[in-house]
């Protein structure tokens, strides 16, 4: 496994937090020392530039690293055409993955975007 081997929620599972879990697990399997932090990120779409703006500048007072930028598949995906990408290292373990995703969910449903989840880095 190489250092920029990433890992995404699984096909398969009954809720987003349940596939935050199965991450941690799956990390947890492949001998990831969790108690390090690595690269963890966040993708999350909105409406307008304004509203992805104004997302990734709260994320930045966090520490995060935030690009806007449009969606891959902007054109023909509406209504949440703008990416604001999130990058931060962090601990990722139970815990952790507990406190992200209601924090980016509330983010997104605040400007009536979409929390899309998000992938750690495994080295």
């Amino acid at each position: 496994m190489g250092s920029l081997d990433r890992f995404r929620q699984p096909a398969t599972y009954t809720t987003p937090a349940e596939g935050d879990q199965l991450i941690v697990q799956q990390l947890r399997r492949l001998g990831v020392d969790l108690n390090q932090p690595r690269e963890v990120v966040h993708f999350v779409y909105f409406p307008t530039e304004e509203d992805a703006e104004a997302a990734a500048s709260e994320l930045r007072e966090d520490g995060y690293t935030v690009e806007v930028q449009p969606s891959a598949d902007a054109e023909t995906s509406p209504p949440n055409p703008w990416l604001a990408l999130a990058r931060k290292n962090a601990v990722v373990d139970e815990a952790s993955v507990e406190v992200m995703r209601p924090r980016f969910e509330a983010l997104a449903a605040a400007r009536s975007g979409e929390y899309d989840g998000w992938e750690a880095a495994a080295g």
